[in-house]
């Protein structure tokens, strides 16, 4: 009965409603906040990248440091040190350079005052 209304159905409105079909999908993939990709890479299987798992103190302390998660306290004592030499604010004229370097050397004493409580 459902397919008894197809057979009566031109080309021209075979099109209308596939276009109307289309243009369905695309507003209820928005949404949903997917997009046809997402609906495509779920119909296929794909999953999406699980969220990484939080960082530890420690690593985003290394991290500012520019350091490897393997570092010695001895590595974290030289590189903290180039950094205040590279970033003191003693060392810019430019006013804005200068309040981004007291920032960037806050960040620096404040990651390694945490590390050095650890060793």
């Amino acid at each position: 009965m459902f397919f008894a209304f197809f057979r009566n159905i031109g080309l021209p409105e075979l099109l209308i409603l596939a276009f109307i079909i289309f243009l369905f999908s695309r507003t209820f993939a928005r949404r949903a906040g997917n997009t046809i990709g997402q609906l495509k890479g779920a119909i296929n299987g794909d999953r999406p990248p699980a969220p990484s798992p939080p960082r530890s103190e420690r690593e985003v302390c290394l991290e500012t440091l520019e350091l490897p998660a393997t570092a010695t306290p001895e590595q974290i004592r030289q590189a903290y040190r180039e950094l205040v030499k590279v970033w003191h604010p003693d060392r810019f004229s430019e006013a804005s350079l200068k309040a981004r370097a007291e920032e960037k050397l806050k960040e620096i004493n404040t990651a390694y005052e945490k590390l050095e409580r650890t060793f």
